[in-house]
């Protein structure tokens, strides 16, 4: 009852007192206001009974950043050595911020229970006072510093911006800016070096921080624009937000001058003053990444010269040094200003050519560089011709950033230096295949390179120039599709879904895209496709709903289909999986002649998925294969270890339709069911690269007498490839 009475003789005492006065309850770390005079509410901005409402969840309107000196504070208190005195933030009725300071102590202990009472004042008046003080203390000590010839000052709270300048005919000169930031009023600061500068400020407005760059500006009129060194200092007011940016310029002209003729020293090959390679990639970068030119087309060449070395060899390296020359100063004269020029290797070049508008202009150019670097070096009655070979990537096609493009270009060289030298080639992918394609009518035949090649010879570019197979595998059933006219196509089978388990081998046309399938659906595909091969053989047209199981059909049915053309995949005579194309339009079946390009391309594509070698591996053995294909003679490949057959060419494939890759080559072309005795490939040694042997035999498969020539193709302890090169001899045989 005392405690009451003592309660309520203090409320009455301190009820109208003008500063704030509370009493609250601590226990367990929960702080409950008992009490609080109407002196709190008039500084809060609250009536009593929404005021009480704010105090019990008092803990939530002050900020983050001082929650921490509030609670001590309040441990302090309890320590009960004397009043304690602490200050805080918090948010009004109103949302304003407000100073608060509490003097308070302890009252009364009871177990973990406890009484605090305390004197609450506002303090946002002094504090303000205290933060303009130190504001311009800090000014103050800036502009002491200064030694440059201006001195700003950026009020945020009114977007004035004050310059002073310091005039070198001794007088000053001050410059007001309204609207600074809001309109970005800036046009005394170098129009390159506006966004630098935006950058720094606005991120000065964000936070108290120190920060600097270096900008050209034209404050004083007759100097026009000079190099700065922007120093600035940006500073909170009590609120926390940043209310000045001030800071200093200082002239650095003839240093940055200096500096930066060192930079375009270190820049410039000291032969050819074009940009070194460092600079070159630097400067292409700079390029790609710019948001105005994201929408554009772009070139990246990279020049070759051909037979260099020769000249080197035979003439000696000033000789060399002349030929690099021109070629640079052709280069020069040929490209624009503002194309990037540089020569990255001894006799290597990358030219990097901005908005080209069309892909036809790069074309057009690479052909014309050929041409102007074509150049017959002659010495002491020696001659060499040195020539050029192009490598071209497309941005965006090819790539965005220079390591894409430079890599894309890089393969498109060595397919122009594998195909002759003295010429280009756009790295084709996809991408270009079909620009390629469109434009071989307009194209006059003196006037190109290698561009009307037939579909094979784009298959056989693709697989060449791809390193990734799983992207090559898409890329060509995407080239295949938009060939034929169909609207899918994919490879189906267990054993690429093990070298390429997280690949998906599968096109399709917009509109057409497969769902992610079931593991049930997945089984139902491949018994269908399965049946396919068991019913039509290793290649098949299906496009007769009437001609077919009823779980073919349904399968078709399902998924729209009206035509497939499938191409089986086997191992020993065994079904592994299929390739497949699917139209969903109802196109008519294609002609013979295509059908046989397309039996020869879905061989191709099969040997490729199931080459066992990796990256340059691939490589080389589709640059041999593609060679072979052209041969009159029938060319096919073995591994000697386990006689399966790894390639086929075209003239052996349209003579023995049912012999596959994968085959036994003692089943399939001798009938017989194990290896044959006296087998070609046990005579080659294995440990000679270059080892060839000729036998005559009768081919069961072609049912006619051949000159078998047998060497490696691929010379390895296990599971080398034996290529057998056989020609008809039937007519000198039996005469």
């Amino acid at each position: 009852m005392a405690r009451e009475l003592d309660f309520e003789n203090l409320f009455s005492m301190v009820e109208n007192i003008i500063t704030g006065v509370g009493v609250f309850e601590l226990e367990n770390e929960k702080l409950t206001p008992i009490y609080l005079n109407e002196g709190c509410f008039r500084m809060l901005g609250y009536p009593r009974t929404e005021g009480m409402k704010y105090v019990k969840n008092m803990l939530a309107t002050i900020l983050v950043e001082d929650r921490e000196t509030f609670w001590q504070g309040i441990h302090d208190i309890l320590k009960d050595d004397g009043v304690v005195e602490f200050e805080f933030r918090t948010v009004t009725a109103q949302g304003a911020l407000r100073w608060l300071q509490v003097r308070g102590n302890l009252y009364s202990r009871e177990g973990d229970r406890y009484i605090l009472v305390g004197v609450i004042i506002d303090a946002t008046e002094r504090k303000n006072v205290e933060a303009e003080l130190q504001e311009q203390a800090e000014r103050l000590n800036i502009l002491s510093q200064s030694g440059g010839e201006l001195i700003f000052d950026y009020n945020a709270k009114t977007d004035v911006m004050t310059i002073k300048a310091n005039h070198k005919r001794g007088f000053y000169q001050d410059i007001i800016i309204e609207k600074y930031m809001a309109e970005f009023r800036c046009s005394n600061i170098y129009e390159e070096d506006l966004e630098r500068y935006y950058e720094v400020m606005h991120g000065a407005l964000k936070s108290a921080k120190r920060d600097s760059l270096d900008v050209r500006a034209n404050y004083m009129q007759e100097d026009g624009f000079i190099w700065y060194r922007v120093d600035l200092t940006s500073m909170t007011g009590i609120e926390g937000y940043v209310t000045r940016i001030i800071g200093r310029m200082t002239d650095i002209h003839e240093k940055k001058l200096k500096e930066l003729e060192l930079e375009i020293r270190a820049e410039k090959d000291s032969m050819t003053k074009l940009y070194n390679k460092g600079a070159t990639r630097q400067l292409i970068e700079q390029v790609l990444a710019e948001e105005e030119t994201a929408n554009q087309i772009h070139a990246l060449m990279i020049v070759d010269l051909d037979n260099f070395k020769q000249v080197n060899d035979l003439f000696g390296h000033a000789k060399g040094d002349e030929v690099i020359q021109y070629a640079a100063e052709q280069m020069t004269n040929t490209f624009k200003r503002r194309d990037i020029i540089g020569r990255v290797g001894g006799d290597e070049f990358v030219v990097f050519i901005t908005d080209i508008s069309m892909i036809t202009n790069a074309d057009l150019l690479a052909m014309r560089l050929c041409k102007l670097l074509d150049q017959r070096v002659e010495c002491d009655g020696q001659c060499v011709r040195v020539t050029s070979s192009i490598g071209i990537a497309v941005a965006p096609y090819h790539g965005k950033t220079y390591d894409e493009l430079f890599q894309k270009a890089d393969k498109a060289l060595y397919s122009a230096k594998a195909n002759g030298k003295n010429g280009y080639r756009i790295f084709d992918g996809v991408a270009t295949i079909t620009y390629h394609s469109s434009r071989e009518a307009s194209y006059h035949p003196d006037e190109q390179s290698d561009v009307r090649r037939d579909l094979i010879d784009k298959v056989f570019q693709i697989l060449f120039e791809d390193r990734n197979r799983s992207s090559a595998i898409r890329s060509v059933l995407e080239l295949l599709a938009e060939h034929y006219g169909m609207q899918r196509g994919y490879m189906d089978s267990a054993e690429l879904e093990r070298k390429f388990p997280e690949e998906n081998l599968q096109f399709s046309v917009s509109g057409y895209e497969i769902g992610r399938e079931t593991e049930k659906s997945r089984q139902d595909k491949w018994n269908v496709l399965k049946e396919c091969f068991e019913k039509y053989g290793s290649f098949a047209v299906i496009h007769n709903y009437d001609d077919i199981s009823d779980e073919v059909r349904a399968f078709m049915q399902q998924r729209g289909i009206r035509m497939m053309i499938l191409q089986a995949v086997t191992l020993e005579g065994g079904y592994i999986g299929s390739i497949v194309l699917e139209s969903h339009n109802g196109e008519t079946e294609p002609d013979k002649e295509q059908l046989d390009e397309l039996r020869c391309i879905f061989r191709i594509l099969n040997m490729y998925a199931l080459e066992p070698n990796e990256k340059e591996g691939v490589r080389n053995n589709i640059a041999r294969i593609e060679m072979l294909d052209n041969f009159d003679s029938y060319a096919y490949a073995v591994d000697a270890d386990t006689y399966r057959f790894y390639f086929l060419n075209k003239k052996a494939l349209l003579s023995m339709p049912n012999v596959q890759i994968g085959d036994l080559c003692y089943k399939a072309l001798q009938g017989r069911e194990s290896p044959c005795e006296d087998c070609i490939m046990h005579k080659l040694d294995r440990k000679k690269q270059h080892d060839s042997i000729s036998e005559e035999y009768f081919n069961y498969a072609l049912r006619v007498w051949t000159r078998n020539m047998a060497s490696w193709l691929e010379c390895r302890s296990e599971h080398p490839i034996c290529l057998m090169n056989c020609v008809d001899i039937s007519e000198y045989f039996i005469g």
